[in-house]
C-alpha cells in the first residue's frame, strides 16, 4: 500500500471537514432538538456528519453524478443516519443506563432494546413513536430517506440493515458490559466486527437509494465493510480504552484480552479507573499488537472494494485516523515503530500532527498522515442492473 503525501492527506481531512459543516448546516436545527442536553459534543458532531461522505462516495461510485442535488440529499441522509446512532449510542453506553458487571445481561437486553425500539419504529415508519425529541428526528431520518428511494426494493434493504445496527447496538452493550470471564473472545470478536461493520455499511447504503446509482451493493462488498469493521473497531477499542473503562464496559476486544492475560490486575483496575495501569498493561502484553493482527488483509479487502471507487480509502483513513488516536494518547507507552503490523495491513506509518476532521480548530487531535493510498482512485463500477 502506497503512503500517501501531507497534502493529500490535508485533501481527505478537507472533504471531510466541509462535508460535515455542510451537513451541520442543514441538520443542526433537528440535532439540536433531538438532543437538547448535549451528550453528543461538537467533536463527535463534526465527525459523524462528515461521515455522511461514505454515502456519496458509494453514489458517486455507482453512477450518481458528482455535486449534483440528488448528491447533497444523499450526504445529509447520510450525515442524518450516522447522527442518529450516536445520539442513542451516548445514553446506552453510559454505566448508569447498563450497570456494567453489576447487572445481568437478561435485564440489559431487556433495557436496552426497550430504549432503542421507539427510535428504530420512528425511522422505519417515518413516523414519531412517542414525542421524544429523539424519535421526532428519527421520523426525519426516516423521510429523508424514503424521499430518496428511487425502489421499494432498495429501501427495504436499507431499512433491514439498519435493523440489524440496532440489533447489534443491543447486543454490543449486553456483551461489552459483562464480566470478561461470561463472554468469550470470540464472542466478543463477533460483536466486534459487527459495530462498525454495520455501522458503516448502513451509512454508505444511502448511496445506492437513488435511481442514479446503478446498482446497489454485492453481498461480498457488504460483508467487506464487515470486515473492515473488524479492523476499525479493534483500533477503536484501543483509541476509546479509557472511555470504555469509565463507562464500565470492560469487555471490549482490547479489554478482554487484557483480562485473560492479567485478570488479577485488569479488574481492580477497571473498578479504579485507573488508565495509566491499564496503557501500561497493553504495552506489556502487546495487547495493541493483537488488535492490528488477524482478519481480512487490508490489500484483498481493497480488491474486494474496487468496485465501489473510494470507499476503501475511505475506511483506510478511518482506521489510521483511529490508531493514531490511540498512538498519541497522553498515556500510550507505544510509538508507530514498536508495533507489529502484518505487511499487508501496515495502515499508518508516522504521526505528523494534522487538525482532526472532528474540529479543524483543535490543536491536541491529530489525525494519520499515511493511511490511505497515494491518490483516491476513480469510481471504476457502473453496472446498470437495478434492483
Amino acid at each position: 500500500m502506497q503512503l500517501m503525501s501531507n497534502a493529500n492527506a490535508n485533501g481527505v481531512r478537507e472533504r471531510l471537514r466541509a462535508a460535515g459543516e455542510s451537513y451541520l448546516h442543514d441538520l443542526g436545527p433537528g440535532l439540536s432538538a433531538a438532543d437538547p442536553e448535549g451528550t453528543v459534543t461538537p467533536r463527535s458532531r463534526m465527525l459523524c456528519a462528515s461521515l455522511g461522505q461514505l454515502g456519496v462516495l458509494a453514489h458517486e461510485a455507482l453512477g450518481g453524478r458528482r455535486h449534483s442535488a440528488t448528491s447533497r440529499e444523499v450526504g445529509v441522509a447520510a450525515a442524518a443516519l450516522s447522527l442518529l446512532t450516536k445520539i442513542d449510542d451516548e445514553v446506552i453506553d453510559q454505566r448508569a443506563f447498563h450497570g456494567g458487571m453489576t447487572a445481568s445481561r437478561r435485564s440489559v437486553r431487556d433495557r436496552t432494546e426497550a430504549f432503542l425500539a421507539p427510535t428504530l419504529a420512528s425511522l422505519g415508519s417515518g413516523l414519531a413513536a412517542t414525542d421524544e425529541p429523539r424519535c421526532v428526528y428519527a421520523a426525519s431520518v426516516g423521510r429523508r430517506l424514503a424521499e430518496l428511494a428511487g425502489s421499494r426494493v432498495r429501501l427495504d434493504h436499507v431499512l433491514a440493515v439498519i435493523a440489524e445496527g440496532w440489533r447489534t447496538q443491543v447486543d454490543a452493550v449486553v456483551t461489552l458490559s459483562s464480566h470478561p470471564g461470561e463472554v468469550s473472545l470470540a464472542e466478543v470478536a463477533g460483536v466486534t466486527r459487527r459495530i462498525s461493520g454495520v455501522w458503516l455499511l448502513m451509512i454508505a447504503l444511502v448511496g445506492t437509494l437513488p435511481d442514479d446509482a446503478g446498482r446497489t451493493f454485492t453481498s461480498d462488498e457488504e460483508e467487506a465493510i464487515h470486515d473492515w469493521g473488524f479492523h476499525i473497531q479493534r483500533t477503536d477499542a484501543l483509541a476509546d480504552l479509557q472511555k470504555d473503562v469509565d463507562d464500565g464496559l470492560t469487555s471490549s476486544f482490547a479489554g478482554r484480552i487484557l483480562w485473560e492475560r492479567e485478570p488479577s490486575r485488569y479488574l481492580p483496575a477497571c473498578r479504579a479507573r485507573d488508565a495509566r495501569t491499564l496503557y501500561d498493561m497493553l504495552a506489556r502484553h502487546r495487547v495493541d499488537d493483537a488488535c492490528l493482527r488477524g482478519g481480512e488483509p487490508h490489500q484483498n479487502l481493497a480488491t474486494r472494494l474496487r468496485g465501489l471507487g473510494e470507499i476503501h480509502p475511505l475506511l483506510a483513513w478511518i482506521h489510521g485516523f483511529l490508531l493514531d488516536r490511540y498512538l498519541t494518547h497522553p498515556l500510550c507507552r507505544r510509538t508507530p515503530e514498536d508495533l507489529t503490523y502484518p505487511s499487508a495491513a501496515r495502515p499508518c506509518a508516522t504521526t505528523t500532527p494534522i487538525p482532526c476532521p472532528s474540529d479543524a480548530r483543535a490543536s491536541d487531535a491529530r489525525a494519520p498522515d499515511a493511511c490511505v493510498p497515494e491518490r483516491l482512485p476513480p469510481a471504476t463500477s457502473r453496472a446498470a442492473t437495478r434492483a
